[in-house]
C-alpha cells in the first residue's frame, strides 16, 4: 500500500502546481487541435481568416461575403487583431490560434483576484470550465476568447487597473458585441466619471482603428454592414436561447418579440442592481452581478450555440464561488456541469442522447433558465428559495 500512497501524494503535489496544470491542458489542446488540422477540419478558423483577408483586400466581408463558409460576424477591429494568424499558412495559424486562446484562458482563470479566489478556487474554475473550453477549441471558435476577456477585465477592475481593464473591455466589444455589456459594471467602482470618460475615449479610439485600411468615407457604412450581419444572421429558434424554449412551451411568436424580451430582462437587472446600491462596495455582490450578466448575454442572445455556453458557465462558476451558497445551488452547479458541459461532448455521450435532451425536450434551456433565475433572485435579495446557507 506504500507505493499507491506515494503515487497519490505525487499526483496531488503535481496538480497543486500551476505550471503542471497549464501543461496538462496545453498538451490536450495541442492533441485535439493537431487531429483536426490534419483532417483539415477547421472551417471556423477559415471564416476568421477569409474575413480578415477581405478586410485587407478592400472587400466588405459583411455585405459581400463570397466564401462557401458561415457568415463572418466579427468586428473590423477583430480583423486587424486576427491578422497575426490570418497571414500564416492555415494549418499553422489554426494551431497558434488555439494555443493563444488556451493560454489566455489559463491566464484569465489564475489571475482572478485574491483573496476571494484562492488557488483552490481558481483550480476548480479551470477544471470545471476545461471540458467546454476544449470543446470550443475543437471547433476553433472565439467564445473562449470572449469568456477570458470577461474574466480578465473583471480582475483588472478589482485591482483598480482601470485603464487596462477598459481597454480590454473595449476590444472585446468591438470584436464580439457581447463584451460591451460589462461596461455597466464600471458603476461599482470609485471614480466612475473618470472611468466613463476613459471608456468613451478608448471606444472612440478603437472605433477608428479600421482607418488603417478603410477610407474615412466608408467607415460608418462598414460598421453598419457589421451590425446588419449580426441582426440578420440566423433564426433564433435554431439556437440555444430562451426564444426557442418559449416556442417549445407554446409561445410561438417569441421570435417576433426578441427586442422586448431582451429589454425587459435587462431592465430587471438594472433595477435589481440600482436597488442594491449600498452593496456596490462588496466584492461578492460585484462578482455575482457579473455572473448574472454573463448568463444573460448567452441565454437572451439570438445566436448562442452549445459551446457558446462557456461564457455562461464562467459566469455561473464565478457566481457560485463568490460566497457561501446553499446545497440547492451546489446541485444546480453540477447539473449544469453534466447537462451543458459534458452531454454535448461526443466522446462521452452519444449524439442521439444530446439531441433528445436538447432539441426534443429543451432540457438544457429549462435548466439554465431556472439557474439564471436562481442567480438573479439570490443576488438581488428576493429569496424565493428559502434555503439556509451553510
Amino acid at each position: 500500500m506504500l507505493f499507491p500512497d506515494k503515487t497519490g501524494k505525487i499526483i496531488s503535489q503535481l496538480f497543486a502546481s500551476r505550471r503542471f496544470i497549464f501543461w496538462v491542458g496545453f498538451v490536450l489542446v495541442l492533441l485535439v487541435t493537431t487531429a483536426k488540422v490534419m483532417d483539415e477540419r477547421y472551417k471556423v478558423f477559415l471564416v476568421y481568416k477569409f474575413g480578415t483577408l477581405d478586410f485587407w483586400n478592400n472587400i466588405d466581408p459583411y455585405a459581400n461575403w463570397q466564401h462557401p463558409l458561415d457568415q463572418y460576424i466579427y468586428g473590423p477591429v477583430f480583423s486587424v487583431f486576427f491578422s497575426v494568424f490570418a497571414f500564416l499558412p492555415s494549418w499553422l495559424g489554426a494551431v497558434l490560434w488555439n494555443a493563444f486562446n488556451y493560454s489566455l484562458f489559463f491566464l484569465a482563470v489564475f489571475a482572478l483576484p485574491a483573496p476571494q479566489f484562492d488557488f483552490k478556487k481558481k483550480r476548480f474554475v479551470f477544471w470545471f470550465l476545461f471540458p467546454i473550453a476544449l470543446t470550443d477549441l475543437v471547433y476553433f471558435q472565439s467564445n473562449l476568447l470572449v469568456a477570458s476577456l470577461f474574466m480578465l477585465v473583471y480582475s483588472m477592475l478589482e485591482r483598480n487597473q482601470f485603464m487596462y481593464g477598459i481597454l480590454l473591455l473595449s476590444f472585446s466589444g468591438f470584436s464580439k458585441i457581447y463584451g460591451l455589456i460589462q461596461l455597466a459594471t464600471l458603476l461599482f467602482y470609485k471614480r466612475f466619471t473618470r472611468n466613463a470618460v476613459v471608456a468613451v475615449l478608448l471606444l472612440a479610439g478603437l472605433f477608428f482603428v479600421p482607418l488603417i485600411k478603410i477610407p474615412g468615407s466608408q467607415l460608418l457604412s462598414y460598421y453598419q454592414s457589421w451590425f446588419t450581419a449580426i441582426g440578420e444572421r440566423h433564426n433564433p429558434l435554431d439556437f440555444e436561447v430562451i426564444y426557442r424554449l418559449l416556442y417549445l412551451l407554446g409561445y410561438k411568436s417569441a421570435v417576433d418579440h426578441v427586442a422586448y424580451i431582451q429589454g425587459i430582462s435587462l431592465l430587471f437587472i438594472c433595477a435589481g442592481t440600482l436597488l442594491n446600491y449600498k452593496r456596490y462596495h462588496e466584492v461578492t455582490f460585484r462578482t455575482q452581478v457579473l455572473g448574472i450578466l454573463l448568463g444573460w448575454v448567452i441565454l437572451f442572445s439570438t445566436t448562442a450555440e452549445k459551446h457558446t455556453y462557456v461564457i455562461a458557465m464562467a459566469g455561473l462558476v464565478l457566481w457560485y464561488l463568490s460566497g457561501p451558497k446553499p446545497v440547492f445551488d451546489k446541485i444546480l452547479l453540477w447539473l449544469n456541469f453534466f447537462l451543458i458541459i459534458l452531454v454535448p461532448i461526443d466522446a462521452i455521450f452519444p449524439k442521439a442522447l444530446m439531441r433528445f435532451l436538447y432539441y426534443t425536450l429543451g432540457l438544457n434551456l429549462v435548466l439554465f433558465l431556472l439557474t439564471w433565475i436562481r442567480m438573479f433572485s439570490f443576488t438581488f435579495g428576493a429569496r424565493v428559495f428559502s434555503l439556509k446557507s451553510k
